[in-house]
């Protein structure tokens, strides 16, 4: 259906595919390692994706390239074949560790969490996209250049957020392990009310 409306190669879209099947493995992995304040396996991981993933897709371009191919597949191919490849090794490490696929109460858990973000993700992806491409074609490069810098000027948020995620994730297992609850609670908060004023902020300048 893909390849009939948007002309997408049937390649890329099956690995599209296994790529959001198998890498969770390899965030949960990640998210443990940051949890558990192993900067080392988190450093080498996070290290290794990256630079096998240039590398492959330098790699690949060049083959494609060299006969006659466009250069596209090639670098989406090596983006992602490392990740396929590390989350299909992780995803087989837990699977064969907890010997159980499928748990009743676990899915139940993850589904009433993930399904109503799916329609945002998805919205938010679409809109990411659709907007530029609608601006170029109706009037042009300079407009798109304009509103993409506005674009990620307004992403400032989202940033900042990550980066204090990352932070505030390691000091709440901490915390968690510890069962300083009331602490947790305080802090949240005041966690939740600072990043709203940086938005108000953002917003006003």
């Amino acid at each position: 259906v893909y390849e009939w409306l948007f002309g997408i190669d049937r390649f890329l879209i099956a690995l599209a595919l296994l790529v959001t099947t198998v890498q969770f493995s390899l965030t949960v992995a990640l998210q443990i390692w940051r949890s558990q304040n192993d900067a080392i396996k988190y450093g080498i991981q996070t290290v290794f994706d990256t630079s096998y993933s240039i590398i492959l897709s330098v790699v690949l371009i060049w083959v494609c390239m060299y006969y006659g191919i466009s250069g596209v597949p090639g670098r989406i191919s090596g983006a992602n074949i490392v990740a396929v490849l590390m989350g299909s090794y992780f995803f087989w490490r837990y699977l064969s560790r907890g010997r159980v696929f499928f748990n009743k109460e676990y899915w139940r858990y993850a589904l009433i969490l993930s399904v109503p973000l799916m329609g945002h993700l998805l919205s938010s992806q679409v809109l990411h996209r659709v907007d530029q491409i609608l601006i170029l074609n109706l009037v042009g490069e300079y407009e798109t250049g304009i509103y993409s810098l506005v674009y990620r000027l307004a992403e400032i948020p989202s940033v900042v957020l990550t980066a204090s995620g990352s932070v505030w994730a390691v000091w709440f297992f901490d915390r968690m392990k510890n069962e300083e609850y009331t602490i947790i609670r305080k802090r949240s908060l005041q966690y939740a009310l600072g990043f709203i004023g940086i938005v108000i902020l953002c917003i006003i300048a």
